[in-house]
């Protein structure tokens, strides 16, 4: 991969890199990150939709640069970045609300992940992105999901169930809590997500989304790891 807008002919200093559908990310040692490729939705961060076959600066206004991340993550259209004050910023395609920005608009720089009351997400230690939505891990062991973190949010007539546009906790299923706790570690896929859950002595990884691919008429699946592709 060469420099690009670094300035220097190879990409240099580079310490994590995310993948989306179209495009890339690499987060550099001076805690600033790099993208290239589609830039339909803006998922490269710099402010246009102009497609770029080098890396340049994700940024938060035409002339400053996005600046003190310490980890990124790739979802299909859009991406993210978890900064060292554990703050989360989003940008690019919003149409599942995956950004959870407070709106349901496309963003061409990065703006933050809020909660239902509208105030950034704070304390988050791990992301992760999938294709409409991403896990947010904090340090209280919680996990927070934003967009169609649940799983397939469109079915044929076009709604299946309705996203929000903030980040909300995720709900416990068939562990012993309310809400998803003791959470050690996170993953996101296509439209299913994992973490790993530390209960007294033991760790146990839970699954949740869908359990088909590519569609939910397919028969093959079986993602969630639950013995069966329904």
């Amino acid at each position: 991969v060469v420099g690009g807008e670094t300035g220097t002919p190879l990409l240099e200093n580079v310490i994590a890199i995310a993948i989306g559908q179209m495009h890339a990310y690499a987060l550099l040692s001076t805690g600033e990150v790099v993208a290239w490729g589609n830039n339909t939705y803006g998922q490269l961060g710099d402010g246009t939709t102009v497609s770029h076959n080098v890396p340049t600066y994700v940024k938060t206004t035409p002339s400053k640069r996005l600046t003190n991340v310490k980890m990124i993550a790739a979802g299909g259209n859009n991406g993210y970045a978890l900064t060292e004050d554990g703050h989360v910023y989003a940008w690019g395609d919003n149409q599942a609300n995956q950004l959870a920005c407070g709106d349901s608009d496309t963003h061409y720089f990065p703006v933050a992940v809020v909660d239902k009351n509208g105030e950034p997400i704070s304390d988050i230690t791990t992301i992760d992105g999938g294709m409409f939505f991403a896990l947010l891990l904090n340090s209280d062991k919680t996990v927070y999901g934003t967009g169609a973190y649940k799983g397939t949010h469109l079915d044929k007539s076009g709604s299946y169930y309705k996203t929000n546009s903030y980040a909300e906790l995720v709900k416990g299923g068939e562990t012993p809590n309310y809400y998803l706790e003791n959470v050690t570690a996170i993953s996101a896929g296509f439209s299913h997500a994992m973490a790993i859950v530390q209960e007294n002595d033991s760790q146990y990884a839970v699954a949740w989304g869908d359990n088909k691919f590519p569609n939910l008429s397919d028969t093959r699946g079986g993602q969630l790891g639950i013995g069966q592709s329904s």
